[in-house]
């Protein structure tokens, strides 16, 4: 009778303690999947005022755009998902530039000499706003390509972060949506991002290591590429590699 009892009772804690890992395990998994769509938890909620010029020295606003559907692009020129996506931008912004209740602008941290001769290579339609890091800032743009779109309520929208095969599709089907004031679809954060903040690791390819606030200035240059590596401990970082020299002959 003894026995059985004994059983029965380690039968329970056996019991209790699976369900207990088991709970353990939801909860990790709930907030693991959490900080994977983090952007997400930003639909719905106010987007930051904002006042930019464009290239062109035109004003773009939260003041002035209030009541218009906002759509946003943030990206820089080393950035090989944020050219990919370019040739479908264009795509979006044809299809509402002539709708006044659509703005559009394009933000970068890079400077207006670089972006000049980007643009020569890589036409954008986007109005182009240069030099933009306090904006990148604002929004805390740490993925690229980014792009987001605001209601006419000044709420975020839309949130995506990486390379998107389908960006063009998703962006516009989320301008329409916010003009017929329907509700926003979550999405996660897209494969080919480049993320980085001032906790990411990044070096020159000496081995040495630099400030965030340094690889932005480099980055900002017309000098280096941005590849994200893993390094013996399989611990990823930034490696900002120098662009070799053209010669007037097309040759490295």
């Amino acid at each position: 009778m003894h026995c059985k009892t004994r059983s029965i009772l380690k039968m329970k804690r056996t019991v209790f303690v699976i369900l207990s890992l088991l709970f353990i395990s939801l909860l990790k998994g709930y907030s693991y999947n959490a900080s994977l769509n983090s952007s997400s938890d930003l639909i719905g909620k106010r987007a930051p005022d904002f006042r930019m010029k464009d290239i062109n020295g035109n004003l773009i606003s939260s003041k002035d755009t209030k009541g218009k559907v906002i759509v946003l692009n943030f990206w820089f020129a080393a950035c090989k998902p944020c050219i990919a996506e370019i040739p479908e931008l264009n795509e979006v912004y044809k299809k509402y530039k002539t709708d006044t209740n659509v703005v559009f602008a394009s933000i970068t941290f890079d400077k207006l000499d670089r972006v000049n001769t980007f643009l020569k290579k890589h036409p954008l339609r986007y109005p182009v706003v240069a030099d933009a890091k306090d904006i990148c800032d604002v929004f805390k743009t740490t993925g690229y390509p980014t792009n987001i779109v605001i209601d006419k309520k000044g709420n975020y929208f839309e949130y995506i972060t990486g390379g998107y095969s389908q960006i063009g599709h998703q962006i516009s089907s989320s301008i329409q949506n916010a003009l017929d004031n329907k509700k926003p679809v979550l999405n996660s954060a897209a494969a080919g991002s480049i993320t980085f903040d001032n906790n990411s690791t990044f070096k020159l390819e000496s081995g040495d290591l630099i400030l965030y606030k340094d690889a932005i200035v480099l980055l900002s240059s017309q000098n280096y590429n941005i590849e994200l590596k893993k390094d013996e401990n399989d611990k990823k970082y930034f490696l900002l590699k120098k662009k070799k020299a053209i010669l007037k002959d097309g040759n490295n």
